[in-house]
């Protein structure tokens, strides 16, 4: 056997054998790793009078990813805006982010949402 039929059979019969191996370990890793960027994702609720002035505020800060606004608490399912603002559903306004936790803490958050919220205002 020569030189060229030795690498011509570890190309068609032996190199598949490697591939399979090293493509099996990178999806393995490759979910490893998303798992562990997944872990610095957190999400976090506030409760306030008026969700568009939270929410606006947390849109501008670094490491958060996403603001929804919404209700919370109340009686009534799927109330609207008019319901929630006349006070009729016992439901409040709230944000709810979604931030990385590598880039701000919860802490921090908080600590934007006291400075930026009053709580001993009605509404």
């Amino acid at each position: 056997m020569n030189k060229h039929s030795t690498v011509i059979i570890f190309m068609v019969f032996i190199s598949p054998l490697f591939s399979l191996t090293g493509f099996d370990n990178f999806e393995s890793l490759n979910c490893q790793v998303k798992t562990m960027q997944e872990k610095k994702i957190q999400n976090a609720t506030f409760g306030s009078g008026c969700f568009w002035c939270t929410e606006a505020v947390f849109e501008l800060v670094e490491g958060v990813t996403s603001v929804t606004s919404g209700y919370t608490g109340g009686n009534i399912k799927n109330p609207t805006y008019e319901e929630v603002c006349a006070e009729k559903s016992g439901h409040a306004e709230a944000i709810q982010l979604t931030f990385d936790s590598e880039v701000i803490s919860y802490g921090e958050l908080l600590e934007i949402f006291w400075k930026t919220h009053d709580p001993t205002t009605l509404n």
